[in-house]
């Protein structure tokens, strides 16, 4: 399989080239993503949707991330992030349901990678069960969904877990249900200031939704 350029930039999100998706991360040049959280109310509770990246990923493997997310590669536009949605989750969705948050700039540094990175975050209210949700095998292993109150209070400090629920996938592509305690030491480790933004601007968004 061919590797993927990505287009780089300097901090003040100026265009400057392409390069290589391991160079990128070698290097730490900064480059734009695409992030996408679900979130819903069911039984008049707010609730924010997680997946485990797969056990075998080379980046933070069994750990809870955002709905889905993924690399722009050289030469997309934002909007075209779309398509991991489809790719990770098997869900079509309009780019124009999506909520826009913002750009936000994470910096992640492992022995083994840089990565800087131009967040283009988005909100998605969603209305499809979990469990219709075609997931990729080789990138996601399973779903979860988190009391958006009770997350808070994990990120804020003032609880220890909070209770995972959903399902993982097995080796079958069965999905078997599967609810489990989680710390902030489970969740992959953007900043604190990212998870806490994120989480508010969910909660505010469905406090204004029927």
């Amino acid at each position: 399989m061919c590797e993927e350029y990505f287009d780089i930039y300097n901090e003040r999100m100026e265009h400057i080239g392409t390069e290589l998706r391991s160079v990128v991360h070698k290097k730490g040049y900064w480059h734009k993503s695409f992030q996408c959280w679900f979130v819903f109310k069911e039984n008049n509770k707010d609730y924010i949707l997680l997946q485990r990246r797969h056990p075998e990923k080379d980046t933070y493997p069994n750990h809870l991330d955002i709905t889905s997310a993924g690399h722009l590669s050289a030469g997309e536009e934002v909007k075209e992030g779309i398509r991991e949605l489809k790719e990770e989750l098997g869900v079509h969705v309009s780019f124009e349901n999506l909520i826009p948050l913002g750009v936000i700039k994470e910096q992640k540094s492992e022995e083994s990678f840089i990565d800087n990175e131009f967040a283009n975050v988005f909100l998605f209210n969603c209305n499809i069960p979990m469990e219709s949700f075609k997931i990729q095998a080789e990138e996601v292993t399973g779903m979860f969904k988190i009391s958006l109150k009770h997350i808070i209070e994990l990120f804020e400090g003032s609880a220890d877990y909070v209770r995972a629920e959903g399902y993982e996938v097995n080796d079958e592509g069965c999905k078997i249900p599967l609810s489990f305690d989680a710390a902030i030491k489970d969740f992959v480790p953007h900043d604190l200031k990212y998870y806490k933004k994120i989480f508010h601007e969910a909660r505010e968004f469905l406090s204004k939704e029927l």
